[in-house]
């Protein structure tokens, strides 16, 4: 079981919702507080290339979806990505 965050003020996170979590230089240790209470909450996380897969591990309940982009390979557009998130937060 993962341990307790300390208490705090948390933001609330309303159905609907979107929030952009970045996951700077890869290392999950340096994900902020918010992020990881964001990864406990999600229903769905879309993630790119670049994200290091144990980050997933701390939203084992969410469905992982992969948009990531890399220069000269096939990769979804930003406007197909963006459309996808606000269908999900419709649902």
């Amino acid at each position: 079981p993962m341990p307790a965050l300390p208490s705090s003020d948390w933001p609330e996170f309303l159905p609907g919702w979107v929030w952009l979590v970045g996951a700077g230089p890869g290392d999950p240790g340096l994900l902020t507080l918010h992020a990881l209470h964001a990864l406990r909450q999600a229903d769905v996380v879309v993630y790119d290339a670049l994200v290091e897969p144990a980050i997933l591990d701390w939203a084992p309940q969410a469905e992982h979806l992969h948009a990531g982009k890399r220069g000269g390979k096939p990769s979804p557009k930003q406007r197909d990505i963006s459309l996808r998130l606000v269908d999900l937060a419709r649902e």
